[in-house]
């Protein structure tokens, strides 16, 4: 169990340093759409780690569960919708 506690740390760990490093273009609507759906793949990658370092494999596997399919389905679809928009030459509302 420890392979997995670990992919899922380094998933986490590589979610957090994607929005550090896309984190300057904050102001880009495309780009906090791609910080939000890798925050919540990190979420769900955390929740995992956590799942399996801890040993509480039976416990939190519904958590995991849940976070995983809604980081599959919302977060990568914010991701694919951020680089349909880059392609398109799209551009939002600039934040606040």
């Amino acid at each position: 169990m420890i392979a997995f506690a670990l992919t899922d740390a380094l998933v986490t760990l590589g979610a957090g340093v994607g929005i550090w490093r896309i984190w300057r273009a904050r102001r880009d609507g495309a780009v906090r759409m791609v910080r939000l759906g890798l925050a919540f793949m990190g979420l769900a990658a955390l929740a995992g780690a956590v799942r399996f370092a801890s040993g509480q494999v039976d416990a939190m596997a519904e958590i995991h569960s849940l976070a995983s399919s809604f980081a599959a389905a919302a977060g990568l679809g914010l991701i694919a919708v951020a680089v349909v928009m880059k392609g398109l030459d799209l551009h939002p509302a600039p934040a606040l």
